[in-house]
């Protein structure tokens, strides 16, 4: 039995697709954007004075209130 033409491997289309992805991505480099980088270095800060975002970090983490 012949396998369905949905289940075909098209040729020539992926290369076609990828390749302005691939070139956008040679050309930013490997390393993320300056400003990206600064938003990781930031230290994160929590207000411990703030009952109501410790009750949605205790539902979040899955223990009993």
């Amino acid at each position: 039995m012949a396998r369905h033409i949905a289940d075909q491997p098209r040729k020539g289309v992926e290369g076609a697709r990828l390749a302005p992805y691939l070139d956008a991505e040679r050309r930013e480099g490997e390393a993320p954007h300056p400003a990206v980088r600064e938003l990781h270095r930031r230290p994160t800060t929590r207000d411990p004075a703030n009952p109501r975002a410790q009750e949605f970090l205790k539902i979040d983490r899955g223990r009993p209130g």
